[in-house]
Formats: C-alpha cells, sequence, structure tokens
C-alpha cells in the first residue's frame, strides 16, 4: 500500500474518532430542558431527542463503537506507516513509536 492511501485511511479514522467523541460529549451533556427547548424550535429534530432521551443507551452503544472501531484502524494505520517507514528501528522501536503517534494524534489531538 502506498504511503498516500495509508496516509488518507489514517486520516479519516482520526476525523471519524474526532466526530464521534465530539456527538458523546454533546448528548451527554445536554440537559433534558435544552433537548426540549430544541425539539420546540427545531421540530425536524424532534423525534431523534425523544429517541435519544427515552433510549440512550443504544445510541451511546452505538457512538463508543464506532468511536473503538475508528481508534482500532487508526492504530493498525500508524503501525503500518511506522513500519515501512522505519524499519531500522526493530519490532520493540516500532512498538514505542506507534505508541507515541497514536497517542499524539487521539489523546492530544483529538
Amino acid at each position: 500500500m502506498t504511503f498516500l492511501f495509508l496516509f488518507t485511511i489514517a486520516a479519516i479514522c482520526f476525523i471519524v474518532s474526532s466526530l464521534f467523541s465530539a456527538a458523546e460529549t454533546a448528548l451527554v451533556s445536554i440537559s433534558p430542558q435544552k433537548s426540549k427547548s430544541l425539539a420546540v424550535r427545531y421540530p425536524f429534530l424532534k423525534p431523534y431527542i425523544i429517541q435519544w432521551l427515552t433510549e440512550p443507551r443504544e445510541l451511546l452503544i452505538l457512538i463508543l463503537t464506532g468511536n473503538t472501531l475508528s481508534n482500532v484502524i487508526f492504530a493498525a494505520v500508524m503501525t503500518s506507516i511506522a513500519l515501512k517507514v522505519v524499519p531500522i528501528l526493530g519490532t520493540k522501536g516500532i512498538k514505542i513509536l506507534s505508541w507515541f503517534l497514536e497517542t499524539i494524534f487521539l489523546i492530544i489531538l483529538a
């Protein structure tokens, strides 16, 4: 696989992970009163808001599963990039480098 393809997959996974994290934060932090006022203000959102208020567990499971899946794919791609970029480090060096890159991208930047 080419570097451009791997970097594109990594970028897509990073963006998807960020969106899942933002959605989780937004949905969990909204109060029931605020969500009801949003339903009144934006009627097209009313069915989704009602579903969120009645069954939050299902949506949270979906968000966390999607976030975990995108993080796992991101980690695999970053490890593949590290293996191609610095093959002389050996397996221990690659593990440390990929851990460092994944930590930088997922925890600090996301």
